[in-house]
């Protein structure tokens, strides 16, 4: 079992070995009560040092290490890469990072674009830069949400997929993944999205009504959250309302019609988990998160468990089971971590429809989607369960096929 102080144990060693003729890469980071981001940045530093890149980590929440970023000089690193949007508050010798550093700048869209809109101010900032700067760039995991950026900053905008955290890369003495006979059934690893947005609990016509920057009448609020809630082409909620409005891109850019946005994505995500959840009774289900037990209460094909598992772990989780429950975080192209994860953990997925799929190859046979609009799960989730062990050979294409390593090294080359 591998502790995050492990991965950055293994990772400062990294960093003490030369790279391609001095190919440097900081990565600027910062403490969540998770490890999310920082085990993302190990993630993300592991790939980057096995691509023959020195690898420099600045956590940006300990002041001695923001002390130590100002010691660098302004073309001392290649790349910079910033671990979503938070770090862009922080200043380098009283300048903004994306203009001390001379470098290619990497911006890691890690939540939905609209969430980091709303919540830190320097995002737009960077994104009006980007436009016209040759080395400010946007990673997105998700092809839907470079979809609803496109016409702000075009070609910055880079489609960069989660890959999976297989825990014999970091320690080779890890076990092997479980026989289908010594696993559990069913996980759902999961928040039902409160922590997003404080609306996330209001319907949608209502948050649409309280916030409107449209000027919407009712049989308009009406029509738009119809819309949204049916629309079985998009479940990235800030494409179906861009299509749906038909506005110059200009107005959906602006703080209000994004701050309505992040409450519907909100909305909807909650909304559409729960209704994935609420179709199934005759399987049983192990759910891991918060807030599922205050709305289903005791029902006996569910077990609930509160125990959070930390970012890095979740191949140990998956491991122990047949089949993942995943929900796309409302995107259309593109796999959360999770999904990778359990795939190269031996553990099949049901998910929502998703156009990444193909991009799997042979492992898209281990994933059955459902759609998003009327999810019925219950008989790929019975299918799965079914199914013969994972072919071994298989996994291990997975896990060649989709680390971090080869993510960066195609992003790199």
């Amino acid at each position: 079992m591998i502790s995050i102080k492990n991965y950055f144990d293994k990772l400062w060693r990294l960093q003490s070995r030369p790279g391609d003729a001095g190919h440097k890469a900081l990565i600027l980071a910062w403490s969540h009560p998770r490890n999310t981001v920082l085990s993302l940045t190990a993630s993300l530093a592991g790939g980057l040092a096995a691509n023959n890149i020195d690898v420099t980590i600045i956590n940006l929440s300990d002041k001695r290490q923001r002390r130590k970023m100002a010691t660098y000089h302004k073309q001392f690193f290649n790349q910079i890469f910033i671990m979503g949007a938070l770090p862009l508050r922080y200043k380098c010798n009283g300048i903004s990072i994306q203009d001390y550093f001379e470098g290619n700048i990497y911006f890691w869209v890690l939540d939905p674009v609209i969430y980091d809109l709303d919540r830190v101010t320097e995002v737009r900032g960077y994104f009006e830069k980007a436009q016209n700067s040759e080395k400010l760039y946007c990673l997105f995991p998700d092809r839907s949400n470079i979809k609803f950026m496109a016409d702000w900053i075009g070609n910055k905008a880079i489609y960069f997929p989660f890959a999976g955290s297989f825990n014999h890369q970091a320690n080779p003495q890890a076990n092997s993944v479980s026989t289908n006979q010594n696993k559990s059934g069913i996980v759902v690893l999961a928040n039902i999205g409160q922590e997003l947005n404080d609306r996330a609990s209001q319907a949608l016509p209502n948050i649409i009504d309280e916030l409107d920057p449209f000027g919407l009448s009712a049989g308009q609020i009406k029509n738009l959250a119809d819309h949204v809630m049916n629309d079985e082409e998009n479940s990235n909620i800030a494409v179906s309302v861009k299509n749906f409005m038909n506005m110059p891109f200009q107005d959906m850019y602006n703080p209000r019609t994004i701050n309505l946005l992040a409450a519907m994505d909100a909305s909807e995500k909650r909304r559409r988990r729960i209704k994935v959840v609420e179709s199934i009774r005759s399987l049983k289900i192990d759910i891991i998160g918060e807030g599922w037990e205050q709305i289903f209460g005791e029902r006996p094909n569910i077990t609930y468990s509160k125990k959070p598992v930390q970012h890095e772990r979740p191949y140990d989780l998956f491991s122990d089971y047949k089949v993942l429950l995943d929900f796309s975080p409302n995107w259309d192209h593109g796999f959360n971590d999770r999904v990778i994860t359990s795939l190269g953990a031996g553990c099949r997925v049901v998910t929502s429809k998703n156009l990444a799929t193909t991009e799997l190859c042979d492992a898209a046979n281990l994933i059955s989607t459902y759609p998003m609009v009327h999810p019925e799960p219950t008989e790929g989730l019975e299918i799965a369960l079914a199914a013969s062990c994972i072919d071994e050979n298989l996994i291990e294409t997975i896990q060649h096929d989709h680390n971090w390593s080869k993510r960066v090294q195609q992003l790199v080359t």
